[in-house]
């Protein structure tokens, strides 16, 4: 009996990415940011089930550093009398990997 032992494949080193490539990851990192941002936003209002957020826009996204993001939007929702205001806010969030998020910062005005 022959017993043939076989040898691990080569592995090739990893292709690097294109520009394509990073760019939309990056856009995929900003809009998780984002849409973070908002939920974390939520939680401050008076009602949060009236919230109206934008859709995203890339203007609205800076890249802070590693991991972190400003995110400078707004959110249109009921105040305690019920009336709709548009609130702008300031949003710096850090992603901390495995689908977990911290809020470094969040400011809220009312003029943008």
């Amino acid at each position: 009996v022959i017993a043939w032992l076989a040898s691990p494949m080569p592995t090739a080193p990893p292709k690097p990415m294109t520009k394509a490539e990073i760019e939309r990851m990056k856009t995929k990192e900003e809009i998780n940011a984002f849409v973070m941002a908002q939920s974390f936003v939520k939680k401050c209002l008076k009602a949060p089930s009236t919230a109206d957020f934008p859709y995203y826009n890339k203007g609205d996204v800076q890249d802070g550093g590693t991991k972190i993001w400003i995110i400078n939007s707004y959110v249109d929702s009921q105040n305690s009398f019920g009336a709709m205001m548009r609130t702008y806010y300031r949003a710096k969030v850090m992603d901390l990997g495995n689908d977990k998020w911290k809020l470094l910062d969040l400011k809220f005005n009312e003029m943008p």
